[in-house]
């Protein structure tokens, strides 16, 4: 396969890459794919669809075939479609490629769980099936609708996600909470080959920052690019910047940091909360920012291009990082490699990487 083009005639192993997202938006995707590509494998990608992109193309080398169907989040009826129908697509695509010539390794990214259904059919061929844990659902599902983990729902879907383990060969867990967590539901330890947080991008996010009390100093290819962004890193006027960004849902505390804008505008001269993202949530959120009245002192701003995140934040003083369940955000990551202080709600997951030293912990509220 040649570098970044089409593919050449000495191909090494074929691997199909099964995940409910978006290629190549979705960072850690991209990332992975790219990877595997580099190391020689023959990469077929099985993903979302997206408007204006093809079903199927060769893209750097990578064979992208995308389903009907792009992710919405338009509430539980919308999921349960999602959830029901995407893993038979995914199954129909991958099991179609693997007849006309079998893949040696599947890996299959949940959610849902049971997308591992798409892997069937290779590893009844032989293939190796990797279940990359990205979310633990039940926890997921509990958090975001408030139920209590001995609930009926939540029994059947630790349930679920064991009879789902044993369909691969075997688990990855993102972090050493999440593998904790799939060992007491059940899974057993021995399936679980490996935890691999998953980071920021180096190529996108390592930046040289250093902070003084009345300064922040950026090298100068970072402050070129800052001032093309829009942003002045020494401008007097700036203020106090706080910055948080992500899908913009209720699970995730964004209500929490306005409510703390309103309590310390008068505190903090210059305070300012930049929000970026979108998602369901965010017609709520502005509305709380305007009964607060604090419009002026929060910035709603819509999905920047990954390979333009860094420069958004690094017009920030501090990243802030709710933490709703027993999950290290990505975003916690991303602040930290580019230098930003980080406020982060306490939790064992976070501070099984964390101490004291590097973050600023606050109680839950």
């Amino acid at each position: 396969m040649n570098r970044h083009g089409a593919r050449s005639g000495a191909e090494g192993p074929r691997v199909a890459v099964v995940r409910h997202d978006r290629f190549p938006g979705e960072p850690h995707l991209r990332r992975s794919v790219h990877a595997l590509r580099d190391a020689g494998f023959v990469v077929d990608v099985i993903c979302d669809h997206e408007p204006g992109k093809p079903r199927r193309e060769n893209l750097e080398g990578v064979m992208v075939f995308r389903w009907l169907f792009q992710h919405k989040r338009h509430g539980l009826l919308r999921y349960a479609f999602e959830y029901a129908s995407i893993p038979f697509l995914a199954s129909l695509i991958v099991a179609a490629r693997s007849l006309r010539k079998p893949y040696r390794y599947v890996e299959i990214d949940n959610p849902p769980d049971w997308l591992v259904l798409a892997g069937v059919i290779p590893r009844l061929q032989g293939a190796k099936v990797v279940l990359y844990m990205f979310e633990n659902m039940p926890e997921l599902l509990a958090a975001d609708r408030g139920t209590a983990m001995t609930h009926p729902a939540m029994r059947a879907l630790v349930l679920v996600q064991r009879a789902c383990a044993r369909l691969a060969n075997c688990l990855i867990a993102p972090h050493e909470m999440a593998r904790r967590i799939l060992i007491e539901q059940g899974v057993p330890a021995g399936k679980i080959a490996a935890v691999v947080p998953n980071g920021p991008d180096p190529r996108v996010f390592l930046a040289r920052v250093s902070r003084e009390p009345d300064s922040y100093e950026v090298d100068e290819q970072h402050r070129t690019r800052l001032a093309i962004a829009g942003g002045d890193c020494n401008s007097p006027e700036s203020g106090f910047r706080l910055v948080t960004h992500g899908t913009l849902l209720q699970r995730y505390g964004i209500e929490t940091l306005i409510e703390a804008v309103a309590l310390l505008r008068d505190q903090l001269p210059g305070l300012h909360l930049d929000v970026i993202g979108e998602g369901e949530y965010r017609p709520q959120l502005e509305a709380l920012t305007s009964r607060l009245g604090v419009n002026d002192y929060i910035s709603f701003i819509d999905r920047v291009p990954f390979d333009q995140l860094a420069l958004y934040l690094l017009q920030a003083d501090v990243g802030l990082v709710p933490v709703w369940a027993p999950f290290v955000p990505n975003k916690l990551m991303e602040y930290l490699m580019l230098g930003l202080p980080v406020i982060t709600t306490d939790s064992a997951a976070v501070r099984h990487y964390f101490d004291d030293d590097a973050v600023c912990y606050v109680e839950a509220k």
